[in-house]
């Protein structure tokens, strides 16, 4: 992600963010075939509730994948702290990132 983020941006606005494992994760991050993104606005509280963001791999070693979304219409559309990780589909299973928050402003004027 570059530059402050505000309510209805979108593209050249991207999420980009990259995902670390260590060798005792037992995990090949190269071999991950596609990944999004999931999204929970500010307030809400139900992970159910959460958004799905395409997402594209546009790097890979063995312990570190680079997933990107370009920010689209309707992303972004209230102020707050969204709540975003990364989902990679791997052959052995699902693999999650950590939790980040995303600050989303309103423009002033």
């Amino acid at each position: 992600m570059s530059g402050k983020l505000y309510v209805g941006s979108v593209f050249p606005a991207t999420l980009k963010l990259v995902v670390n494992a260590t060798a005792d994760d037992g995990v090949d991050l190269r071999t991950a075939t596609s990944a999004t993104f999931k999204s929970l606005a500010p307030g809400v509280g139900d992970e159910s509730q959460a958004v799905d963001w395409p997402a594209a791999i546009t790097a890979a070693s063995e312990l570190s994948i680079t997933v990107t979304h370009p920010y689209a219409p309707g992303d972004l559309f209230v102020d707050g702290e969204f709540r975003v990780y990364a989902l990679l589909t791997t052959p052995g299973g699902p693999v999650r990132s950590e939790t980040i928050t995303l600050p989303v402003s309103r423009r002033f004027g």
